[in-house]
């Protein structure tokens, strides 16, 4: 998955602190996510400081998002706008743990580009779907992150908490991941496919 140009060195504005375990959700803020019950995760794990949700993107439930936040935003819970794919990219790279979320039903009708971005980075990712989804077998089987049934918060706290807990051997563990992810949706990985494609097609016209 080629962004085009070299992944930028973010400034202390964003950066992740050295003390925190930054949960990262980039891409449309919209209706299909359903990330309002990241939100009840973060109140459920208020009491961990350490653990910060980033959301970076714009879309229709953002408002929604930012009032339900409450006491928690700009504390634990923090909103970006929209940022150019290579700062998003570095901002998954920096995070520990990258949500994919999408309300019961819309997996079945939609593969998340993103999952190809996060995979590539090697950050952990969290994708809250149908646990027997292809999206959720191609996480889990890879060894690219764990999965969590929608409309459990419970579930999805107490997941995120023992990511923190073992944050870091998920850290250590980075590099494994990313050259997992890079040997399913990297650029060479991607080149190959469309020539596979082309040569099929030009053999059966």
């Amino acid at each position: 998955f080629d962004l085009g140009g070299p992944v930028p060195v973010l400034g202390d504005d964003l950066a992740r602190p050295g003390d925190v375990f930054r949960v990262i959700f980039a891409g449309n803020i919209g209706f299909f996510q359903g990330l309002e019950q990241l939100i009840a995760a973060a109140h459920d794990l208020a009491d961990v400081t350490q653990i910060q949700f980033l959301f970076v993107g714009n879309g229709v439930a953002l408002p929604r998002l930012r009032e339900l936040a409450g006491p928690l935003l700009d504390r634990t819970v923090r909103f970006l706008p929209f940022q150019p794919m290579p700062v998003a990219h570095a901002l998954v790279g920096d995070a520990d743990l990258a949500i994919i979320a999408l309300k019961p039903g819309v997996v079945h009708l939609a593969y998340p580009s993103k999952t190809m971005t996060y995979a590539t980075t090697g950050t952990p990712i969290l994708a809250v779907v149908e646990p027997g989804s292809a999206l959720a077998q191609d996480i889990t089987g890879n060894g690219l992150g764990s999965v969590v049934a929608q409309d459990d918060v419970a579930a999805l706290a107490a997941t995120i908490r023992a990511a923190y807990e073992n944050r870091e051997e998920l850290r250590r563990n980075r590099a494994e991941r990313r050259q997992r992810g890079e040997a399913l949706f990297g650029a060479a990985r991607t080149l190959q496919l469309w020539s596979d494609l082309i040569a099929d097609l030009a053999a059966n016209p």
